[in-house]
C-alpha cells in the first residue's frame, strides 16, 4: 500500500518487479507511508524453510516523466569476430506526460574494462512508442570467457536540450557459444566442458536474505575446485548474485 492506497500483491517472491507510485503520492510535505505485509497462510513449507518476508533489495526510483523503461535495455552480440563485435542495443522509453520530442536525443558510450571509452553514438527521438534500435561496432573485442571474464560497460543516457534526464548502465559480455550434438558445447571457438553445481536461492543456515559478500565467498571457493557453471533452482535468485 502506499498512503493506503493498495497497488497489488506479489505471489512469487523471487522475480523482480516494480509498482508506480505518482499517482498516490504526498506533494504536500506531509509524509509518505508505504506498508508492505507478508501473509504465508497460504503456503506449507515440506522440505526445508524457504525464506519468507523481504529478503530482495527494495528501491525507491525517482524518475523524470520520459525516462528509460525499467529493464527497458537489451544488449546482444549477434556477430562477434576476434577483429570486430557487433553490439546490438535495443531501447525501451516510457513517456507518462505530453511531452513532444523537440531536442531529445539518446546518447550511447561503451566502456572497457579500464574505463576507456570504445565507442560512441548519439541519435535523435522521433517516436517514443517504437523501440529505438542502434548497432555499434567494438574493435578488436575483448572476449569473456571462464577464465578472463572480460566486462564492458554500456551507459545511456536520455538527453534534452543538453541535459541529461535519465541514464542507466549495464554490464555486458562479448563472447560466443554453441551446442553440437557430436562435439559437446564450445565457448568462443574452443571446446568447454561444462562443470557445474545447483545453487538454491538462500545460503543454508544464513537464510534467504543473502548478504552479497556471501555469494562471493561461496562462488570463489566453487571456482577453486574446478566449477565453471551454475545452474540457478528452481527460481529466479538475487540479482547481486
Amino acid at each position: 500500500w502506499i498512503n493506503g492506497h493498495f497497488l497489488g500483491n506479489r505471489p512469487n517472491g523471487y522475480s523482480s518487479f516494480s509498482y508506480n507510485l505518482t499517482d498516490y503520492l504526498n506533494y504536500d510535505g506531509s509524509e509518505n507511508i508505504i506498508a508492505v505485509k507478508v501473509n504465508r497462510t497460504a503456503y506449507v513449507d515440506s522440505r526445508w524453510y524457504t525464506g519468507s518476508g523481504i529478503y530482495r533489495k527494495v528501491q525507491l526510483i525517482k524518475k523524470s516523466k520520459l525516462h528509460i523503461e525499467q529493464w527497458g535495455i537489451q544488449i546482444t552480440t549477434p556477430e562477434v569476430s576476434n577483429e570486430n563485435a557487433v553490439v546490438s542495443i535495443n531501447t525501451k522509453l516510457n513517456n507518462s506526460s505530453a511531452l513532444d520530442f523537440e531536442n531529445f536525443s539518446l546518447s550511447y558510450s561503451i566502456q572497457d574494462g579500464k574505463g576507456n571509452n570504445v565507442t560512441s553514438k548519439d541519435i535523435a527521438i522521433s517516436n517514443v512508442e517504437d523501440i529505438v534500435k542502434i548497432k555499434l561496432d567494438v574493435k578488436n573485442p575483448v572476449l569473456w570467457s571462464t577464465d578472463t571474464p572480460n566486462l564492458y560497460k554500456l551507459e545511456v543516457k536520455l538527453v534534452h536540450n543538453g541535459n541529461v534526464i535519465d541514464n542507466t548502465t549495464e554490464v555486458f559480455g562479448i563472447r560466443t557459444f554453441n551446442f553440437d550434438a557430436n562435439t559437446g558445447f564450445s565457448l568462443n571457438g574452443k571446446k568447454l566442458k561444462i562443470k557445474g553445481v545447483n545453487l538454491h536461492h538462500d545460503a543454508g543456515a544464513v537464510g534467504s536474505a543473502v548478504p552479497k559478500g556471501i555469494w562471493e565467498y561461496r562462488v570463489a571457493q566453487l571456482k577453486s575446485v574446478g566449477v565453471n557453471a551454475i545452474r540457478f533452482a528452481h527460481n529466479p535468485h538475487a540479482v547481486e548474485l
